[in-house]
């Protein structure tokens, strides 16, 4: 339930509200991420901004932060025109953002941390002052945090508190949370919402961006959902469920969609397709990791593509870093072919057969200083170089196998002696997947394998995974873009680290019926299916 502000509530009343955005215009090139978007928040009021992945959320609090600038709109605090140029003039003007992705250095101390952070508070001028705000904070949200202690020695939920910190201390007048909860424990949300209803009883606006539908209609006041760049609703909390929140951000405000025809809908882990008479490829069940994952489990049988549908912080990623080591195992069991399945990193996960290719290209899966060759035949040197183990470089080896892959893989490049960065985000994909797919490959996984690649790559790229689905191959398919989830034989649909429904996916794909899923929890997933 939300707080209950009544004052707030009245806000759309009031001639000058907190913030007024109308009309808001944001292109990026040929992309129009804002169509005309509206957003009005009272002050003492909470305010939710929903929508589905692409509906324009990010870019309207950037706008807001000074973080980007709009094509076009009108923007006011307190009745003044608002348009700042960056983030010191937003936070001249009282309007602070913690942002998504955790603004840390992990190798400085909490200390460091919250003073590289001081421009955001003009109003704390000197240190101590400030590290008396921080410390009181803290203990406001019954926090231990040593302003000494180094930043990556503390728990994931500790760094998060230390980012949202930098937002709520101070007197700001706007504060922007844009999933402030993805990576805090319980007790750190309630110490968080309670810090949250002290800042709007003193005044403040507060806009609330998450996916957890839940917190939403408990913490907020009032909401405004967004789809395609623009304003679809806006009103009071009150009186709206999960279910309504769903059928909102997902394009069925009626209502009228079918919620649990599909007879191929099944809790988690109960549906099997193409099974093999040896048993799945893979098996998951009851997996739990430190953080974001409670309650995971599925099969991917030899020749399938298991697609896994979620919103940020679903704990999508982290089961796949599982799979090859990368994520402590807390509790559950994982079976490769029949047998125990425990990696301790990805080089162990490959010489099993499983791959993972990551989320960020450019940071985790090429070397930008290499060539083509020398992408390609990177998990190729044991088996292609001279000598034991491969520690001779051999490479007209290299060559000729990169070469062999380029042409099955229809790689667009001058040269394959030309730099990786030469090609094209499409093209750097395709020699990503020629990597994984070294011989022996049983199990692969895709996480966001296609973003920033064009359409034609896209097809390309999928056409080629289904190539070696075809050969045998397991595949698990993650991707933000749920449409990119149509040519999967089965669906998984994660929300807030659990497993909650998963279906065949030969039944008629409903992209909208698969975006309202992902907003309801296991709990209200579990009723409608019932």
């Amino acid at each position: 339930m939300a707080t209950g502000h009544p004052a707030a509530r009245a806000a759309g009343d009031d001639p000058a509200p907190l913030l007024s955005v109308r009309g808001a215009v944001k292109n990026y090139g040929l992309v129009q991420a804002l169509r005309g978007a509206d957003l009005t928040v009272g002050r003492g009021e909470v305010h939710g901004l929903l929508g589905a992945n692409g509906a324009g959320k990010s870019t309207l609090v950037k706008i807001l932060a000074g973080l980007a600038k709009p094509d076009e709109g009108d923007f006011a605090i307190d009745g003044v025109p608002f348009r700042p140029g960056s983030i010191r003039e937003a936070a001249a003007a009282g309007v602070r953002l913690a942002h998504q992705e955790l603004a840390i250095v992990p190798a400085l101390s909490v200390r460091q941390n919250l003073h590289l952070g001081r421009y955001l508070h003009p109003e704390l001028a000197g240190a101590k002052e400030r590290e008396r705000a921080y410390t009181e904070l803290f203990e406001e949200w019954g926090l231990d945090i040593s302003l000494d202690a180094v930043m990556r020695e503390l728990s994931p939920a500790h760094q998060a508190t230390v980012a949202l910190a930098k937002t709520l201390v101070g007197s700001g007048r706007l504060l922007i949370l844009d999933e402030p909860t993805a990576s805090l424990g319980p007790k750190e949300v309630s110490g968080l919402f309670s810090i949250i209803r002290r800042r709007v009883e003193a005044g403040a606006g507060v806009i609330f961006v998450s996916h957890r539908l839940g917190e939403v209609s408990r913490l907020c006041d009032a909401i405004t959902v967004l789809r395609n760049g623009q304003r679809v609703h806006d009103g009071p909390m009150e009186g709206v469920d999960e279910h309504a929140l769903a059928d909102l951000i997902a394009h069925d405000a009626g209502g009228d969609r079918r919620r649990a025809e599909r007879t191929t809908t099944a809790p988690a882990a109960s549906v099997k397709k193409s099974a093999s008479p040896d048993g799945p490829l893979l098996s998951v069940s009851g997996l739990r990791l430190q953080s974001r994952v409670d309650d995971v489990s599925f099969e991917v049988n030899p020749g399938e593509i298991v697609g896994i549908a979620g919103l940020v912080g679903a704990g999508r990623t982290e089961v796949l870093e599982a799979l090859v080591g990368l994520r402590r195992v807390v509790s559950g069991e994982i079976s490769l072919g029949g047998r125990a399945y425990q990696p301790r990193d990805p080089a162990r996960a490959l010489k099993q057969g499983v791959v993972l290719v990551p989320e960020e290209r450019l940071a985790q899966a090429i070397f930008t200083q290499r060539d083509i060759v020398f992408n390609f035949s990177s998990s190729r040197f044991r088996t292609l170089g001279g000598g034991p183990g491969g520690i001779l470089s051999r490479r007209s080896r290299y060559r000729e196998s990169a070469q062999r892959l380029a042409e099955s893989l229809r790689l667009k490049a001058r040269s394959l002696n030309d730099s990786i960065m030469s090609l094209s985000g499409g093209n750097q994909q395709k020699v990503v997947l020629g990597r994984a797919t070294v011989d022996g490959l049983r199990l692969l996984l895709l996480d966001e394998p296609t973003r920033g690649v064009d359409v034609g790559a896209r097809y390309d790229f999928q056409q080629m995974v289904r190539g070696l689905a075809d050969q045998g191959v397991g595949v698990v398919y993650v991707s933000s873009e749920l449409a990119e989830l149509e040519y999967c034989d089965r669906i998984v649909v994660m929300v807030e680290g659990r497993a909650t429904v998963q279906f065949d996916n030969d039944d008629g794909f409903d992209e909208d019926e698969l975006t309202r899923l992902c907003f309801l929890r296991a709990g209200a997933a579990a009723v409608e299916q019932a």
